[in-house]
C-alpha cells in the first residue's frame, strides 16, 4: 500500500498480552484454506489482499477457523474492489481509516515519555477522530475510549457492543463452522493513545475484550506481563509461564480447548502437583512466576 505504519508493532504487543505466544504470516504462506493448522487468524490493519488469499480465509472460516480483525480488506492486490471479506464480516462500505502520524513514541523509566523525530515545525498534526465503546458484552461492561472508529453498514453481522456514535464496537457473524469478528476502530491507535494518555483502565478494558473473544480456544493468563503459552498433543502438554519484568508475581491460568481432559498438573521443577478447578468447560490454576522467571508445568490426561 506504500503507506507509513506508525507503531503496527502495538497491535501485535496487545494480542500477546491479551492471548499468548502469536506467530507472524505472510500473505504468501496463506496457501490453503487449512492455515497450517493454526485455528485463529488476526488481521491487524489490513486493507488490502490478493484475491486468491482472500478466497482462502473465507474458505478457512467455514471449516471452523476464527477470524478477528479491525479493517476490512476491500481491495485485491491490484487495488480493484474485493467485497468476499465484507461478506464473510456481514458488513459493507467499511471504513479503513486511520491516523497517519510521524515519529517515535519513546516511554523512560525516569523521565516523561516524549515524541522523538517528530514532524517538522509547523506541519500541522492530523487531528485524530474519536469515540466511545459502550455497553455489556461477555457479561462484562465495557466503557473505554477508541480513535479512529470505522463506520460500516450491516449486512448480517450481529452488533455486541455499540460505540456512543451509534456505530458498531464489535461485531459478530457465524459463517459454516467458524466465525469472523471485527471490530468498529483501529486497534494500533486505540492502543497507543491508552499509552499516550496514561489511560490504565481504557487499556485494561480492550485487553480484556480482546481475551474474551479466545476465551475458548486458547491458553490466558489474567496478568499481562505473565505471558503463558501451551504445547499439547493429544496425550500430554506442557505449559510455560514467563514473567517478562511484572512486578507483580501472580497470574491467574486459563487453558482450554485441548484434545484431552487435563487430570493432572505438576511442577517440573519441584516434582510437585498444582492445584486446579473446572469452570465453563476450561481448567483454570493460580500460580506465582517471579520477576523474570519461567515455570514449566506438564498437564496429564485423566
Amino acid at each position: 500500500m506504500q503507506e507509513e505504519y506508525f507503531n503496527v508493532g502495538l497491535t501485535f504487543e496487545l494480542f500477546l498480552r491479551a492471548f499468548g505466544e502469536l506467530d507472524i504470516l505472510h500473505e504468501e504462506q496463506i496457501t490453503d484454506d487449512k492455515l497450517n493448522g493454526y485455528k485463529v487468524l488476526v488481521l491487524g490493519d489490513v486493507k488490502l489482499l490478493p484475491a486468491a488469499v482472500a478466497a482462502r480465509i473465507v474458505s478457512f472460516v467455514r471449516n471452523g477457523g476464527i477470524l478477528i480483525a479491525d479493517c476490512v480488506p476491500r481491495m485485491d492486490a491490484h487495488k480493484q474492489p474485493l467485497d468476499v471479506m465484507e461478506k464473510l464480516f456481514g458488513v459493507r462500505h467499511a471504513a479503513t481509516g486511520r491516523l497517519v502520524q510521524e515519529g517515535q513514541w519513546v516511554p523512560f523509566a525516569a523521565l516523561p515519555a516524549k515524541m522523538s523525530f517528530p514532524p517538522p515545525a509547523g506541519q500541522k498534526e492530523e487531528e485524530a477522530r474519536k469515540d466511545r465503546v459502550s455497553g455489556n458484552a461477555f457479561n462484562r461492561n465495557f466503557s473505554f475510549p477508541v480513535i479512529s472508529p470505522r463506520a460500516c453498514e450491516l449486512s448480517g453481522g450481529k452488533v455486541l457492543l455499540k460505540m456512543r456514535s451509534g456505530q458498531p464496537g464489535l461485531l459478530y457473524q457465524k459463517t459454516g463452522k467458524g466465525e469472523a469478528w471485527l471490530f468498529g476502530f483501529c486497534i494500533q491507535d486505540s492502543y497507543f493513545n491508552t499509552w499516550k494518555s496514561g489511560d490504565t483502565i481504557g487499556r485494561k478494558e480492550l485487553r480484556t475484550l480482546i481475551s474474551d473473544i479466545f476465551r475458548d480456544s486458547h491458553i490466558c493468563s489474567s496478568n499481562p506481563d505473565i505471558e503463558a503459552g501451551v504445547r499439547a498433543n493429544d496425550r500430554e502438554g506442557y505449559v510455560f509461564i514467563i514473567n517478562h519484568e511484572a512486578g507483580d508475581p501472580g497470574t491467574l491460568v486459563r487453558v482450554a480447548d485441548l484434545e484431552f481432559p487435563i487430570g493432572k498438573i505438576v511442577d517440573i521443577e519441584s516434582g510437585k502437583p498444582v492445584a486446579f478447578s473446572r469452570k465453563d468447560g476450561a481448567v483454570e490454576f493460580t500460580i506465582e512466576a517471579p520477576f523474570g522467571t519461567t515455570r514449566l508445568l506438564k498437564l496429564s490426561a485423566e
